[in-house]
């Protein structure tokens, strides 16, 4: 609900177009414009998730607009300052009247999946300043839309995700947790990112916002589309992260839809995905394990999530699949400043080929003269100097066959922040898969792994074999076209034996969709 382009707030200050009337008086003019919006809504199967406040409205730094806001004591409101909207009691039982009006007009309908009660809090001066309010106010308001909304809409805010959040996710009230992320690899970065969230909090979680640079159609890695080019390759970031968020049980939104999608059109983008989700039932299902041919890697993810967490193992043995026990890690790898929390993880594996090891960092603190390197079986094979602040990137490390011990140390003076440490054989595959997988179905999403932002795909795929694990029996193998039209393109009726169904997928550029499930 913002001010822009006299948009859909319902109060703001009187001087701004003649719609307004200043606080506590809504307008009527918006909230007819808001009718119309939530009844096509309706009439389209379209479901909203309104949001109640946005940042700026109560920030004096990014995207500013405290200077017009009613709230504020120059445009006759009763705030010397933006921080204050969260604790000054008229001002929360102002927005507590505007919420109950909301609730009142627009709680009917089916169309409102959630009330999100901010769009990005963490850029208002309140959070800035003093965050422990905002959490007492999100608190709050969620607490207030639960007791006065007769139909229980679930209720959402939209904030970063770091730790310092955790406080707004974990609130009893807060249904589903949503995060906007802007950066690549598209598939890989979302995948990881939807997953630790959904198993940090044990909620649902939305893709609010995803997307790459500015919108333009730069932000494709095959340059700027032709007249003549394909939808592949101008709606290629849009699709996926739409394809890759569905398939860990999320949803992801692209935020670009003034300058790129309504533009060039590619609102068809979505409609294989709503094809080929139409009618399944995702209960039951959980995430799926690789399914496609070829290399496979072996992930360690630290999940002691306390900042100044001691780890109470550093030193992990493989299984062959994964290295167990590593929630004992803290994700902060500390340096010298904080000695008595240092954890320099150590793995023990072997290494069928050569290959590399993959640090994912989240986070590089903001102070210091930060560094890390690794050893293989004590002897420093790599160092690496961490820019300050810098945020979501990967640094590869060569690696041996064999078996080996593999050492990453902190040399640098403050913390950074991993999300995981992959072991990847030499020869990695053309493809990577993502899923949804149950005892006796499936739903598959199969995609080069080049095919992706920055990066130039292997173009046509040939002969690629999945091997689903499944309980014996015939199954219909489907296979769907995630692109042009969708739809489905192959349907063949094969056995599953010792509890593996293998498939031979039809040539393919890009991604592919497979659908899996019991034969008539």
């Amino acid at each position: 609900m913002t001010n822009f382009y006299n948009g859909t707030i319902l109060e703001w200050n009187a001087n701004s177009s003649g719609y307004f009337e200043g606080l506590g008086r809504y307008s009527q003019q918006v909230a007819q414009r808001l009718d119309g919006i939530v009844e096509a809504a309706e009439a389209n199967g379209i479901a909203i998730q309104l949001v109640l406040q946005h940042h700026g409205q109560f920030s004096t730094t990014t995207n500013p607009q405290w200077d017009q806001n009613p709230y504020n004591v120059n445009r006759g409101g009763m705030l010397e300052t933006a921080e204050t909207f969260f604790t000054d009691p008229e001002a929360r039982r102002l927005t507590r009247n505007k919420y109950r009006y909301i609730v009142a007009r627009w709680g009917y309908s089916p169309a409102i999946l959630a009330w999100e009660l901010f769009n990005e809090v963490q850029f208002t001066d309140g959070w800035r300043n003093r965050p422990e309010t905002v959490v007492a106010w999100h608190r709050e308001m969620a607490d207030y839309l639960y007791e006065i909304d007769p139909h229980q809409h679930l209720v959402t805010t939209s904030s970063d995700t770091g730790d310092a959040f955790a406080a707004i996710w974990n609130i009893n009230s807060i249904d589903l947790v949503q995060h906007h992320q802007y950066g690549s690899p598209t598939i890989e970065s979302y995948r990881d990112m939807l997953m630790s969230l959904q198993e940090k909090y044990a909620k649902p979680v939305i893709m609010g916002e995803f997307g790459i640079g500015q919108g333009t159609p730069e932000g494709d890695p095959y340059g700027q589309p032709e007249p003549q080019q394909t939808q592949l390759l101008e709606g290629l970031v849009m699709r996926q992260g739409a394809w890759a968020s569905a398939l860990v049980k999320s949803s992801g939104h692209l935020w670009w839809w003034d300058n790129y999608i309504e533009p060039y059109d590619l609102y068809e983008v979505f409609k294989p995905l709503q094809l080929f989700l139409q009618d399944e039932l995702l209960a039951g299902l959980e995430t799926a394990p690789r399914v496609v041919a070829g290399a496979q890697s072996q992930t360690a993810r630290p999940l002691l999530d306390e900042f100044w967490g001691v780890s109470t193992q550093t030193e992990f043995w493989s299984n062959g699949v994964s290295f167990p026990d590593m929630d004992q890690l803290c994700v902060y790898l500390q340096g010298s400043s904080k000695s008595d929390y240092r954890s320099d993880p150590i793995f023990h594996l072997t290494m069928p080929m050569e290959g590399q090891l993959v640090i994912h960092i989240d986070t590089v603190s903001s102070w210091g003269n930060n560094r890390i390197r690794v050893k293989v079986d004590g002897q420093v094979v790599w160092t690496q100097t961490l820019d300050n602040g810098n945020t979501n990137i990967s640094y590869t490390v060569p690696l041996q066959a064999g078996e080996q011990a593999v050492q990453i140390e902190n040399t640098g003076q403050d913390w950074a922040k991993v999300t995981s440490y992959e072991f990847q054989p030499a020869v990695i595959g053309k493809t990577n898969s993502l899923g949804l997988i149950g005892e006796d179905r499936a739903l598959l999403w199969i995609y080069d792994v080049d095919c992706q932002y920055g990066q130039v795909g292997h173009g046509i795929i040939h002969n690629e074999v999945i091997t689903v694990p499944l309980q014996n029996g015939t199954y219909q193998v489907e296979v769907w076209d995630t692109q042009e039209s969708g739809g489905l393109l192959v349907q063949q009726s094969t056995d599953c034996v010792d509890q593996v169904l293998s498939f031979t997928l039809p040539a393919f550029t890009g991604d592919i969709a497979v659908k899996v499930q019991p034969a008539p």
